[in-house]
């Protein structure tokens, strides 16, 4: 309007002659307008946290052939940017809106989430497909690749598996969403929330659990059994051993106070015999003599004490 406005003053004055100087300022005020005006409309903008496509502002038409990234591009009056938010969506299929698939047990539930983003090479594609339609696309091709791959498994791999289950499902979930929706699906977002068996594979697994408990309590009561009674002989391999011992230390002890004995008693009467000669040689006795015959001979039967007394009672008999 204001553009408008000025042109309409400048036709007004172009009649009057004497007014070139007035002229002059409108050519210049429109040139100033046009140029504030276009300069801004000839950029376009892709927001942060998003990637964009061109798009024409006459035609509606959107440019598939490269994705934008953020950033202001000068693409002309005649074009403008589409945004598409590329954060994490989380995808939930969880409780109610749980997928229900048929094992060999019957009908179970499988509850899983993960999250998704759209990629800069794979945005042309995804438009081109569901153009900005994609979000429900891509809940309806990941439900079916869970429910698919959720049929394979077994009602025992369910309940021992489930790690190799979970990595199984999130290839089949990204193969499926990166061929046919272009998005990535990595597996640090995927996760299998719940797995909800039939009621009475949960009671014969409640079941099988409680005998299990059983058995391994028996099994632990018999190796405390065994274990007792191998306590038990040991202590009593251990005490006849000790008996044995024992035994032998009192047998070897009573053979070394016997040899104690018997050298001190030796000891006792070679030391007696020894003075009883040293006292005959001093009394100068004959050794021919009968008393001293019988001397000598009582000197091997009697200790020292009772020697040196018969000793005494001889030399009397000798010297009355």
């Amino acid at each position: 309007k204001v553009t408008v406005s000025v042109l309409y003053w400048c036709s007004a004055t172009m009649g009057d002659k004497t007014a070139p100087l007035a002229v002059a300022g409108c050519l210049g005020v429109v040139t100033f307008l046009l140029i504030v005006i276009l300069v801004p409309m000839h950029f376009s903008y892709v927001d942060i946290n998003n990637l964009g496509l061109r798009k024409g502002t006459t035609s509606g038409e959107v440019d598939t052939d490269q994705a934008y990234s953020v950033g202001r591009y000068g693409w002309g009056v005649t074009k403008t940017a589409v945004n598409f938010r590329n954060t994490w969506k989380l995808v939930s299929f969880v409780g109610s809106n749980a997928p229900r698939v048929f094992t060999d047990a019957g009908e179970i539930t499988v509850g899983v989430a993960f999250y998704y983003v759209i990629t800069k090479e794979g945005l042309p594609m995804t438009f081109e497909a569901f153009a900005e339609n994609y979000d429900p696309i891509i809940r309806k091709q990941a439900e079916d690749a869970i429910k698919n791959a959720a049929a394979n498994f077994t009602t025992v791999q369910y309940q021992t598996q489930r790690a190799n289950i979970s990595t199984h499902m999130h290839a089949a979930l990204r193969n499926t969403l990166e061929s046919l929706v272009h998005v990535s699906v990595p597996f640090e977002g995927f996760s299998l929330r719940e797995i909800v068996l039939p009621s009475r594979v949960l009671t014969k697994r409640l079941e099988s659990f409680e005998q299990e408990q059983q058995q391994i309590t028996q099994g632990f009561e018999l190796r405390n059994q065994q274990y007792r009674l191998a306590t038990a002989q040991n202590v009593s391999r251990i005490e006849r051993e000790v008996d044995v011992v024992l035994s032998q230390s009192k047998v070897t002890a009573q053979g070394l106070r016997d040899a104690a004995r018997n050298k001190a008693r030796a000891d006792k009467q070679s030391e007696a015999g020894v003075q009883l000669q040293a006292m005959i040689n001093a009394l100068n006795i004959n050794a021919s003599a009968n008393a001293t015959r019988k001397l000598v001979k009582y000197n091997s039967m009697l200790d020292f004490t009772r020697g040196v007394t018969l000793l005494d009672s001889v030399i009397g008999r000798l010297f009355a």
